[in-house]
This record gives structure tokens, C-alpha cells and sequence, in this order.
């Protein structure tokens, strides 16, 4: 077997493992000129006043590496680059918080104006939109009045470009000094595809202290052939952390890596964590991908869970790679939601529980959800059973028409469900039951509730069904509150608790 392979998908990864060397990172990174060129355009109309840009390009593309990049490519005249970690400051201390940090920083840049303009990185705050209306006006108009006299350039990483012309016209509304005429957001698309198998090839040899690809049975046939499988991907699936990403996957295929768990358990292992709440599926949505297909659909965005791991008591359990294999390694995981109205209706149609039943009759919602028709109506459009049946579900907001009025009805059933299970000495699995025999009706499988695991003594799931192929857990997160936090949190917790067995189970 060939020794063990480091190579980085993350830039956090990459980070933890160079540790800011910058020798080391001018050998891997790829430079993007014309981008460059951008930045330094608009540095250079920097004196007094500064300005804000938007950083779009989609996951995986390489924009925290090219930023951060910027620190060392001395040609960008600019004082210096300051990342703002945004993800515990914003949802701690708001919008203020965020603006706060910025003034502190813009202070120093005053001062040492003479050195060149400041570069500011926002990191890890793509949309603002589930932030207090108020907050947000409030926000872009104090840094209209601080950017106007101050040397810094602020930087505004963005997945979405719907998410950077929301925020561009909250901010003209209130002012039209914050951006630089006709660069309010800049493209990025990564290097060259052309350039990826060198990219991968010199990052391989850095982070393995100079050993060669070969030496790990990386041959140049093997980057051809991976390469020509990764361009028959949608253009919407290719990014460069996905190249490198299928390398790894290749050698740990050839070199064994993954047997160990392929011998001890008989059927891959997925987990799908399933939030209920009415916003769900626009929450999730900052963690999960749409996806092109089927297989991809609801898969977790890596990066989006390994902000809530470093500076904070999961990073005793999680590292990037242990992520990595939780996600999409020894478990495939999915991220998805149940519309509200879905589940009341199962409940309603299928549970012998009179508590339960009798807090949704109180209600009075339409007599037809009572009945399992309708139930299993409801339940043959959801994410649960669309991807049970291998078919893609439609995704996109219900934001008008019966379906919205649907989950408009249902909300306030499930809050006093929720408020049942977790203060008022009910169990969710009186909601388990119920649902799980109406999957099992709508899919034709056998579907289970409150059992164990097949392959994992000790691991429950709230639900679990046996494909012939595959073993799928569904894990319910019955709550009510809507903070992304949570998802994180609860995805991370129960992620854990599988890996904790399957890793027993390989090192025994």
C-alpha cells in the first residue's frame, strides 16, 4: 500500500496545513491577472475615500485563496490585507458588531494613509437578508460615511449574485459613493481549467514535503484520466476544489484508504438531517447545494460547517478531513428540509397519539389533512421522498398560492407540536411514527422508527430505510428556531455521534 497522501480541498485545510508560509504558497497558488488588474485599478483611485466591492464566484472556485493571496503579491500597492471572520461577530453583536470592527481597522488605515490603502476582507457573511431590516439600512449607511474618509478597500466574498445586488441596492438607496463605477462586483472564475493538473500536481508536492504525485501512484495518466472525467461535468459542478477533490478520491480508491470501512459494514451509509420549520428551506439553503442531479441534490457545502468548527470546543472533535469524511467519505450526507404542512398532515392522517392529535385538532386546520390521500399528497412533492424515489426535486421557495397557504396554516400547529415534545412531556417520537409509516406508504420500502441502526449498534435514528443498496437515516431536528447556528450545530452533533461508531468499528 502507498503511504499516506495529504492534499488539501479546503482553504482552511491548506491554511492549516502551510500555516501562512508563504514560500510554500507562492508554489501553489495560481495567479489571476486580470483580476489583479482590477483590484489594483481601483486601489489606485484610493487616496481618502475608499470603496466596497463584491467578490462573486461559486463555491470551490479558489476566492479566499486568490484573497488571500493579495497579502504577498507586491505589485497590488496596498498597506496591508485584514480578514474580518464575520461568522461569530455578526450573529453576536449584528450588523453594528461588523461595522465596529470595520471602524477600528479604518482608523489605523488613516493613520498610516502614506503606506498605500487598506484592503479589508468580510469572510464568512454572504447574505445579509435574514438581518433586521433596520439594521442592514443602518449598517450601509454608517459605512458610506466612514468609506468616504477612509483609505480602505473592503471586500466582499459572494456566492450568490443575487445576494451582492440586494446589498448594492440597500446601499444606493441611502448613498452612491460606496462602489467604484462599473465594479461594484468583480467575476471571478477561478485559474484556468487548463491549469488545474499542474495546480494539483505542485500542491501535492508542497504539502508532502517534496514528494513527487508518483510517489503516491499519481501518474500522469491518472491526472489525464481524472481530468477528462471531471470535464464531463456541468459547468456549474467544475471548480478547482472539485479537480482536487476527485484526485483524492482516485488515490484513496486505488490505495485502499477507504476498504477498512467497505469491509466492515455491507451497505453504504447515508444520513439525511431534515429541519421542519417553516423558513427551513430557505435556511438550509446556505448549507446544502441545489445540485445538477439526483445524487447531488442536498449534498452539505463543506466550508459552510467548517466555519463553526475552528476557535470553539468542536474543534476537540472536527478537523477538516474528519469533516470531509462525515459529509461525503465513509457517510453520505444530506441537508434538507419537510415542508411544515407535510408533516402536520402525516401526523394528523396517521398517529394514534390523542395528545398529539388533540393539540391539532384545536387548531381546526382543513378536514382533508386528516385523511392519509392527502397526506401521502403532500409528502410525493418533498425533498424526503423525491430523493427516495432517485427523482429531482424542484427547488424554489413557495412564496404565493395554496402551497404557501399550506405552510402558513401549519406554522403555528408546529410550534405548539415543538413546544409538546421539548416542555410539555411529550417525545418526538410520537411525530416519528406517524411520518415514517407515511414515507413508507408513499415509497413502497419498509421503513423504520426508533430501532437500531443495521450496521451501527449504537446509533437510533429517528427513521431509517433499507434500500437494497444503501442504508438512509433520517434524522429529524424538530425546532423552531430558524438561526443557521442551529443547523450547524445539530448537523455537527449528530454527525459526530455516527462517526464516533464507525470509527470504533474500523479500528477494531
Amino acid at each position: 500500500m502507498t503511504e499516506e497522501m495529504l492534499i488539501p480541498i479546503t482553504y482552511e485545510e491548506m491554511s492549516e496545513e502551510l500555516k501562512n508560509e508563504i514560500p510554500k504558497l507562492t508554489q501553489i497558488v495560481q495567479p489571476v491577472i486580470s483580476v489583479e488588474n482590477d483590484i489594483s485599478i481601483i486601489l489606485s483611485s484610493i487616496k481618502q475615500s475608499g470603496n466596497v466591492i463584491f467578490f462573486l464566484g461559486k463555491s470551490g472556485i479558489g476566492k479566499s485563496t486568490f484573497i488571500d493571496s493579495l497579502k504577498w503579491r507586491s505589485h497590488i500597492v496596498k498597506r496591508s490585507v485584514i480578514n474580518i471572520d464575520s461568522s461569530d461577530l455578526v450573529p453576536e453583536k449584528g450588523l453594528n458588531g461588523l461595522f465596529l470592527e470595520i471602524k477600528k481597522i479604518s482608523e489605523s488605515a488613516s493613520r498610516e494613509a502614506d503606506n498605500g490603502p487598506t484592503i479589508i476582507v468580510i469572510d464568512y457573511l454572504e447574505s445579509i437578508e435574514d438581518q433586521p431590516e433596520t439594521q442592514i439600512k443602518s449598517f450601509f449607511r454608517n459605512l458610506n460615511g466612514l468609506v468616504r474618509k477612509s483609505p480602505i478597500l473592503i471586500i466582499w466574498p459572494v456566492t450568490l449574485e443575487e445576494d451582492a445586488r440586494l446589498m448594492i441596492d440597500v446601499a444606493n438607496k441611502i448613498a452612491t459613493t460606496l462602489f467604484y463605477e462599473g465594479k461594484e462586483i468583480l467575476y471571478f472564475d477561478g485559474p484556468e481549467e487548463n491549469k488545474f493538473i499542474d495546480i494539483a500536481k505542485r500542491t501535492i508536492t508542497t504539502i508532502n514535503n517534496g514528494k513527487e504525485p508518483s510517489e503516491f501512484g499519481l501518474t500522469n495518466d491518472v491526472f489525464t484520466e481524472v481530468f477528462s472525467k471531471f470535464e464531463k461535468l456541468s459547468q456549474a459542478q467544475r471548480s478547482i476544489r472539485r479537480f482536487l477533490q476527485l484526485i483524492k478520491s482516485n488515490w484513496e480508491l486505488q490505495s485502499g484508504h477507504l476498504e477498512k470501512i467497505k469491509h466492515k459494514i455491507p451497505k453504504p451509509i447515508e444520513v439525511w438531517l431534515c429541519f421542519p420549520y417553516k423558513s427551513a428551506e430557505s435556511v438550509i439553503s446556505q448549507f446544502s447545494r441545489k445540485g445538477q442531479s439526483v445524487e447531488e441534490t442536498w449534498t452539505p457545502i463543506h466550508d459552510k460547517f467548517y466555519e463553526y468548527i475552528p476557535d470553539s470546543q468542536r474543534s476537540a472533535v472536527w478537523n477538516a478531513t474528519r469533516l470531509q469524511f462525515a459529509l461525503y467519505g465513509y457517510i453520505k450526507t444530506r441537508i434538507m428540509f419537510l415542508p411544515t404542512n407535510a408533516l402536520i398532515s402525516s401526523v394528523y392522517a396517521y398517529s394514534n397519539n390523542s395528545a398529539v392529535t388533540n393539540i391539532i385538532s384545536k387548531h381546526t386546520p382543513p378536514t382533508h389533512w386528516q385523511k392519509k390521500t392527502n397526506s401521502r399528497k403532500f409528502l410525493s412533492s418533498s425533498p424526503i421522498v423525491k430523493q427516495a424515489l432517485g427523482e429531482k426535486y424542484q427547488v424554489g421557495m413557495r412564496k404565493g398560492g395554496p402551497a404557501a397557504r399550506a405552510l402558513e396554516i401549519a406554522e403555528p400547529i408546529y410550534k405548539d407540536l415543538n413546544l409538546h415534545i421539548t416542555s410539555s412531556g411529550g417525545s418526538d417520537k410520537n411525530l416519528n411514527k406517524p411520518l415514517a409509516a407515511a414515507i413508507a406508504d408513499v415509497i413502497g420500502f419498509n421503513v423504520h422508527t426508533e430501532t437500531r441502526h443495521p450496521w451501527l449498534s449504537n446509533v437510533y435514528p429517528d427513521i431509517w430505510i433499507d434500500f437494497p443498496d444503501k442504508t438512509v437515516s433520517i434524522e429529524m431536528h424538530y425546532t423552531d428556531d430558524d438561526s443557521p447556528y442551529k443547523i450547524a450545530d445539530y448537523v455537527l452533533k449528530k454527525l459526530n455521534t455516527y462517526m464516533a461508531q464507525i470509527e470504533e468499528i474500523t479500528n477494531s
